[in-house]
């Protein structure tokens, strides 16, 4: 998934700011693909089982 990382930060920088995650949807359709994990605890965002090794460096990996 190109642009996950990007997307994931981008959402943390917003609810930092303003106390709301911006595109929930999103963020939930990619839990539902196992791209992205929410962290109920810390409330944290981060990269699912599904999407890791599939970012930006693991295609310069050969």
């Amino acid at each position: 998934m190109q642009h996950l990382d990007s997307i994931l930060r981008n959402a943390a920088v917003f609810h930092h700011r303003w106390g709301w995650w911006p595109m929930e949807g999103w963020l939930r359709a990619f839990e539902d693909l196992g791209l992205a994990r929410h962290d109920p605890l810390t409330g944290v965002w981060t990269r699912g089982s599904a999407a890791r090794g599939a970012g930006p460096d693991s295609a310069r990996q050969s």
